[in-house]
């Protein structure tokens, strides 16, 4: 009994090494997309203009008019203050800390509803790990898969607490 135990902690310590390695290695490029220096000059701007409406003529030699603020201006604002405090390490630490919070979410909610078997647990933060591959690059979208998943853990949480009174 005392064998299997030990193969039991050892099996689920190996697994959680795994999903890190995974999430490291998986997300380990350095900027997929350059759409992150837009990001960086719209809330260099947001914030030196106190506005959040974008001036698009600041980034071409046409005239551009624009009334309404972009759909990700408090993202931009963010990764703007972000990279002002710590440059591209600190966004890169924002990347993994939004990742990580997100399998970390998985990992809670699997261990509230009771599941018993490691494996299934493993399986899937593994898909978890893999499908959030979008979201995964330092742009806004990052910001909204934090936000999707707060609202699924937060959801998950009150059905549990419904269950259980």
């Amino acid at each position: 009994m005392a064998n299997t135990t030990k193969l039991y902690r050892f099996t689920t310590i190996l697994m959680g090494i795994f999903l890190v390695a995974l999430l490291l290695v998986h997300y380990a490029y350095p900027t997929k997309d350059s759409d992150i220096f837009f990001h960086l000059k719209s809330g260099d701007h947001y914030m030196h203009q106190k506005t959040l409406v974008m001036d698009h003529s600041i980034f071409s030699w046409t005239p551009a008019i624009s009334y309404h603020p972009y759909c990700t201006w408090a993202a931009d604002v963010l990764y703007y203050l972000l990279f002002q405090l710590g440059g591209w390490p600190l966004l890169f630490i924002f990347k993994y800390a939004c990742l990580f919070g997100t399998m970390a979410a998985g990992w809670i909610i699997a261990q509230r509803t009771g599941v018993s078997s490691k494996f299934i647990i493993f399986f899937t933060l593994t898909i978890l790990c893999l499908a959030i591959s979008g979201a995964g690059w330092i742009k806004p979208e990052i910001i909204s898969n934090v936000l999707l998943t707060l609202i699924g853990f937060i959801y998950f949480l009150a059905k549990l607490g419904q269950a259980n009174t």
